[in-house]
């Protein structure tokens, strides 16, 4: 079986530990960073080091980036360092978030939104990094699970003082599965992950409290008798 190469920028706290594990995963590891002297944190593991973000795409199966600023680092690879210039036709880029204390850990949680090929092939070079890897659903939708989950984690910490309402109060959830702007999947993780109940509307859009109002009379009335 031919080793995937696998192309790193972005080495900083979450972005080097995640480098080194994929390292250790088995992978060829490809380096590319605007400082030379930014890749000394990984020494000791094995890696390939490029002058040049096009040499670098054009090495690699699977490129990973972990940026600080999305808008600017990622225009400047674009438009300065060439990168769609050096990429083989089939290579798969992952845009990942940083700021997570997990990575040295490898215990991460990934969310990815991808076509469902290219998260297979994708999957086990997460595993190496990660303890839960899940696909949320087409491209878009990892970022936008990590917005809703980052949501929920800074209203649990601004509300640290004391329990939380759907804590201590059974949650239900009513489910629009045609919902183009917030996948089913999405809703779905949101409502277990505060262990609420789930009424799924089938083939109804985003705005389905609007759209479907006896079913979300239906939905308050159901909700209401199973919390007495």
């Amino acid at each position: 079986m031919t080793m995937t190469n696998v192309g790193f920028i972005g080495l900083g706290d979450q972005g080097a530990p995640m480098a080194r594990a994929v390292a250790d995963g088995g992978y060829e590891l490809h380096l590319w960073a605007r400082r030379p002297a930014s890749l000394t944190i990984l020494e000791g593991t094995p890696y390939n080091a490029h002058d040049s973000v096009a040499s670098l795409a054009s090495a690699v199966d699977v490129l990973l980036l972990c940026l600080r600023d999305d808008d600017d680092d990622i225009a400047d690879l674009l438009d300065q360092r060439k990168l769609l210039d050096g990429l083989r036709p089939g290579t798969v880029v992952v845009n990942h978030g940083t700021g997570d204390p997990g990575a040295r850990a490898r215990t991460l949680t990934t969310f990815v939104g991808g076509e469902a090929a290219a998260y297979e092939r994708c999957r086990p070079i997460f595993e190496t990094f990660s303890r839960t890897v899940v696909r949320m659903g087409p491209v878009g939708t990892g970022q936008l699970t990590k917005l809703l989950n980052n949501a929920m984690t800074m209203s649990n910490l601004k509300n640290a003082a004391g329990p939380h309402a759907w804590q201590t109060i059974p949650s239900h959830f009513l489910v629009p599965t045609g919902d183009r702007n917030i996948p089913a999947a999405v809703q779905y993780f949101m409502a277990d992950r505060a262990k609420g109940a789930t009424w799924a509307v089938r083939g109804a859009s985003h705005a389905v409290f609007y759209s479907q109002p006896e079913i979300t009379a239906s939905f308050i009335e159901r909700a209401a008798r199973r919390n007495g």
